[in-house]
C-alpha cells in the first residue's frame, strides 16, 4: 500500500508538470493541500485549489483523494458542499476515485 502527503503545495508550476504526480503514481491515498477554491487562489502562499488537488490525483491514478489544509474560515456545511462537488468531478475524470473531506478527528485506513 501507498500513502502520499503532499502539504504546502502550489499549482500551478509555471506551465511546468507537477512533481507531485509522478509522486503519487498509482497511489492508493493521495493526502493532499487543498486550502483554496480557484475563486480565491492567492498565488505564492505555497496551497492548492481543491480542482487542483483533484487534477493531480486524476493525473497520478489515485484510488483515493483526501482534501485537507482547509481556509479555517470555511464552515463545515461549506466543506460538505465542497467534498460533493470535488466527489463529482473525480468520477466523472476518475470513475471509482473517492474524494473525502479531512475533519478534526478523522481516521482513515490505508
Amino acid at each position: 500500500r501507498s500513502l502520499v502527503y503532499a502539504t504546502d503545495t502550489e499549482d500551478p508550476f509555471s506551465g511546468r508538470t507537477n512533481p507531485v504526480i509522478a509522486l503519487a503514481k498509482d497511489a492508493d491515498m493521495l493526502i493532499h493541500d487543498a486550502q483554496f477554491l480557484d475563486s480565491d487562489f492567492k498565488p505564492t502562499w505555497g496551497h492548492s485549489t481543491i480542482h487542483s488537488a483533484i487534477d493531480v490525483a486524476v493525473k497520478a491514478g489515485a484510488k483515493k483523494l483526501v482534501l485537507y489544509h482547509h481556509d479555517p474560515d470555511r464552515s463545515d456545511d461549506a466543506l460538505d458542499r465542497i467534498g460533493k462537488q470535488a466527489q463529482a468531478e473525480a468520477q466523472e475524470r476518475a470513475p471509482g476515485m473517492q474524494v473525502v473531506v479531512a475533519r478534526e478527528g478523522l481516521e482513515l485506513a490505508v
